[in-house]
C-alpha cells in the first residue's frame, strides 16, 4: 500500500516599526499550494514601506506556499522637516580703517538731485600716525569743487549695544542758508541712502549740529547725524568727536551704515562741479561695543 501526504510549509512573518499586519489565513504552517494573503496598515505617525522576502513592493502580498517562506514589513516614522530660515549676517569689518584700505566698505558718489554733479571721493590717509577714512578732499580749489555726495557704507549685523564712530568735519561752507536751503554737511544715516534722505529729516536732526556722546536713532532708519559749519563765521573745524549710537533696537537685525558727505550749489554754473568753498571729513575708529566707553 503506497501513502501519500501533503507536504507541509512554515511561513514565517516579521515586522519592523509600528503597524498592524492581517494575514489570511492565520498560522504559521501550511499544506502545499496554500495562497495566504498579507496586508500591512501603519500605526499613527508610521509609514508603510514595503515587504521584503517572499514578497516586494507595496500592496497586498499574495503567496503561495510551495517551500518554507518568510516575508518582512517595514514601517518607518513621518519625518517633519522644518525650514530654517538663516538670516542675512555681517560682521562689521575694518572700523579703524588699519588695513589702509577701504576693505569692507562700499564707497559711494553721486551728484545733487535736480542740479547734477560728479559727488565727492573717498580715500584713506594718515592723521596723527593712524590710517582714516577721508570723505571729500582738502585739495579742492574755488570754482573746481565737485557737486554732490561722497559716502562710504557698509553692511552688518548688530550683535552689540553701542556703536562708537569719531569724526571730524572741516568746512568753509555753512550747512545751510536763512531760506532753509542746505549746502554742504556731514551726515550719518541708517538703512536709507544719501539721495534718499529728505529735506524733513535734516529740518529735524540738524537741530543738533556736530553732535557728541549718546544718539538713539529712530527704529525706523534714516537721518541719524548731522555735522557742519553753523554760521558765516570762520571756517569750522569740529575737532574730533565721538557718538556712540544705541543700537538696542537693532539687536539681531542687519542694517546698512551709510556715512556722507555733502557739496551742494544752486546757482549755475557753481552746480555743474565748479563749486565753492570746500568740505572734507574725516571718520575713525567705528567700534561695536556692548557698554560705553572711550
Amino acid at each position: 500500500t503506497a501513502t501519500f501526504t501533503l507536504k507541509h510549509y512554515t511561513l514565517t512573518v516579521t515586522q519592523e516599526g509600528e503597524g498592524t499586519l492581517t494575514q489570511t489565513p492565520s498560522g504559521t504552517s501550511f499544506t502545499h499550494g496554500t495562497a495566504v494573503t498579507l496586508t500591512a496598515a501603519p500605526a499613527a505617525g508610521w509609514n508603510f514601506t514595503g515587504w521584503s522576502g517572499a514578497c516586494s513592493g507595496s500592496d497586498a502580498c499574495h503567496i503561495t506556499m510551495d517551500a518554507d517562506k518568510t516575508v518582512t514589513a517595514t514601517f518607518v516614522q513621518y519625518k517633519v522637516y522644518i525650514p530654517v530660515v538663516v538670516n542675512r549676517y555681517s560682521k562689521l569689518i575694518n572700523g579703524d580703517f588699519q588695513t589702509g584700505s577701504l576693505d569692507g566698505w562700499r564707497a559711494l558718489r553721486g551728484g545733487f538731485p535736480g542740479y547734477g554733479g560728479s559727488g565727492l571721493p573717498q580715500s584713506i590717509v594718515i592723521e596723527n600716525s593712524s590710517y582714516v577714512a577721508r570723505l571729500g578732499d582738502p585739495a579742492f580749489q574755488n570754482g573746481q569743487i565737485p557737486v554732490g555726495y561722497g559716502a562710504i557704507s557698509q553692511v552688518f549685523t548688530v550683535e552689540e549695544r553701542y556703536l562708537k564712530i569719531k569724526y571730524r568735519v572741516i568746512s568753509n561752507d555753512i550747512y545751510r542758508d536763512q531760506n532753509q536751503r542746505y549746502y554742504d554737511t556731514f551726515e550719518a544715516s541708517i538703512d536709507k541712502s544719501p539721495e534718499d534722505v529728505t529735506n524733513t529729516e535734516r529740518n529735524k536732526v540738524c537741530q543738533n549740529l556736530n553732535p557728541s556722546g549718546q544718539i538713539t536713532p529712530p527704529s525706523t532708519g534714516g537721518l541719524i547725524l548731522c555735522g557742519g559749519r553753523p554760521n558765516s563765521g570762520a571756517p569750522e573745524d569740529t575737532g574730533w568727536k565721538t557718538v556712540y549710537l544705541d543700537l538696542n533696537n537693532y539687536r539681531g537685525q542687519t542694517i546698512t551704515l551709510y556715512l556722507h558727505v555733502w557739496s551742494r550749489e544752486y546757482i549755475a554754473p557753481s552746480y555743474l562741479d565748479k563749486g565753492w568753498l570746500n568740505t572734507w571729513v574725516f571718520i575713525d575708529d567705528i567700534v561695536a561695543m556692548q557698554t560705553l566707553q572711550n
